[in-house]
Formats: structure tokens, sequence, C-alpha cells
């Protein structure tokens, strides 16, 4: 599975993707809010509709994930796998999703956000829904830089790197490097390959915590500009980590990678309530 990028539809938006809410039902009866792990997640609204069921949510980060609002790319915590289900055991899929910018909460001194999930219409007949969702924080930055050279190793060669560093104070080691090619970029409609870095990183799991993503952005000097290519993909355990360099960074000597990472909330959230109001 692919680690999924910073998400680019980041305009807030006031109403339920994909649900026409005109003449909709608003639920009148709402779960408690639930906090796990500095993360409280809250649901804000639901409106059914005859098109489908629109969820707003706010997800709060509390100040010790230092999260800021000003970060570029956004820092977030994203719901992911979302399962809306009834209690006869119907499940209503889920049609598409959107989420806002970061913003300030006055509060708690830390970052709050909305996202609104729209799915398929409810059963007329259901009488207690339930959310489930799963949190992924992003963008949390380790606390030191890679530094390594790629002088004296070839195209095709994998080695033994093993550096120590943390996440929120979740230790964790990239343990190699292998230098590839990137072949199918295109400059100006050219194909231009260009040498690839591919690190190697093992899933740990601490404290409720499971790591599934980690990017390294290199300084300017050690990526060609207009290829930006930044991945990184994930089984059930590893991680790999891509990111195009220049054509000459080979001959650059040391190479220096800022690291962020993504962490994911192992339990879910489930939030349960009576179908009011429709």
């Amino acid at each position: 599975a692919s680690c999924s990028p910073s998400p680019t539809t980041t305009q807030p938006i006031s109403t339920p993707a994909a649900v026409d809410t005109a003449g909709s039902a608003i639920a009148t009866a709402l779960p408690t809010a639930l906090t796990q792990e500095g993360v409280t997640l809250t649901m804000l609204s639901v409106r059914y509709g005859e098109s489908g069921t629109g969820i707003t949510l706010q997800i709060q980060v509390d100040p010790r994930w230092q999260f800021s609002a000003d970060r570029t790319p956004p820092q977030q915590a994203l719901p992911r796998d979302p399962v809306l289900s009834d209690e006869a055991g119907n499940v209503y899929a889920p049609r598409s999703s959107s989420g806002g910018l970061p913003t300030l909460d006055p509060a708690t001194g830390g970052v709050k956000y909305e996202y609104n999930i729209a799915f398929d219409p409810v059963s007329p007949q259901a009488q207690i829904l339930t959310l489930q969702v799963v949190v992924e924080l992003s963008e949390i930055p380790a606390n030191q830089p890679l530094t390594l050279t790629t002088l004296g190793h070839q195209l095709g060669e994998t080695w033994d790197f093993n550096q120590e560093m943390a996440l929120f104070s979740m230790p964790i080691e990239i343990k190699s490097a292998h230098l590839a090619t990137l072949d199918d970029y295109l400059l100006n409609g050219t194909p231009r390959p260009l040498p690839m870095l591919e690190f190697t990183t093992d899933i740990v799991e601490q404290n409720g915590l499971r790591l599934s993503c980690l990017r390294m952005t290199p300084d300017t000097y050690a990526t060609l500009e207009e290829s930006g290519y930044n991945d990184c993909k994930a089984d059930e355990k590893q991680i790999v980590s891509s990111v195009a360099l220049s054509p000459d960074a080979n001959e650059t000597g040391s190479l220096q990678f800022n690291v962020t990472g993504n962490l994911i909330l192992i339990e879910p959230f489930r939030l349960s309530w009576p179908v009011t109001g429709k």
C-alpha cells in the first residue's frame, strides 16, 4: 500500500461533501466526544437526505504534539477508513470526504480541523448508527536530519545504513539505502531518468501508535527541483521511502534530508448515536 501524500483538498468547506442537504433532516442527538493519545474526535453534525448522509467531524490535537497551524505542507489529523453501520448490520459505503486547513484551538492551545464525510443514504428502519474511523497524524518532524553520501555507491546497489532517530519519542531506525533510477520522469515532455534513493525502515508500534509513513526532503542542491518526486510505500512490516536526486547528486558528497513521518492511532474511534430528527 502506498502512503497517502498530504491532501490537496484543504480548502475549508461548510457542508458535507457530495450530499445535497436541501430539505435534509439534521440529527438532534449526537455522541459524546472521544479522546485518545491527545487527539479528540467530536461529531459536529449529521444530515440525513435521500441522496446520502453527511457527517461533519472535528479533530482536535493537543499541544503536546506541537502541531502548527502555519506549517507547509500542513500537519493534519486525517480520518482514515471510515465505516458507517447500523444496529442491523447494514454498512453504508463512503462516497467522498474533504477537510479543512488546521486552525488554532484557543481553548487548548493546540490545533483543530473539520472534516466532512459523505455516505450512502441510511435505511429508513435504522435506529442506531455507529461511525468508526482511524486517525492518522501527518508531517511529524523527526528529532534530527538524515545525512549520508552516495559517493562510492553504484546504481542498483543497496547498503546497510542503520541510522537511529525518533518521531514524537517513538524510536525508529532507517536500516538501508538503495540507489535506483526514476525512469518515468519527464522534463518538458522528454524522458529524463534520474537517480533515486530508496530508504527502508521497519514499521514500529509504541504506546498505541504505529509508524505508517516516512518522507525524506532533501536540500535543494541534492534534488532536481522540477521533479519533486517524494513517496513512501508500506507493507505489513516495512516502509520504503523514495526521493529523486539531481543528476549530479553522486558528486556532491554529503547529502542531508529532513525527515517527517505519519503515525496512526491503532485503536479506531467509534461513535454511536440514535437516529433522531430523521
